[in-house]
């Protein structure tokens, strides 16, 4: 039998949700990471720079922040990444 209308509506939220939380999950993930690089290099990160970063959803742009953080020379330089 095939679905009604309604069951594919529901069906297809269903996925969006388990996407949504996947790509949610990932960006969790990539944030930890960059604290963890930063906290390693810097001892300490200011709790501004972890609502920044915490605020943050582009996985690009975690991806990015994360490669600059391992080569980043300072947490003012960091920062200024951050802002961008």
């Amino acid at each position: 039998m095939m679905p009604t209308i309604a069951q594919m509506f529901i069906d297809r939220g269903i996925e969006q949700g388990i996407e949504l939380g996947l790509t949610q999950g990932e960006a969790k993930g990539k944030v930890e990471l960059i604290l963890l690089i930063l906290t390693k290099h810097f001892k300490t990160v200011p709790q501004l720079v972890q609502d920044r970063l915490l605020a943050l959803t582009d996985l690009q742009e975690l991806n990015q922040l994360a490669d600059f953080a391992l080569d980043c020379n300072s947490m003012a330089e960091f920062k200024n990444a951050l802002r961008k």
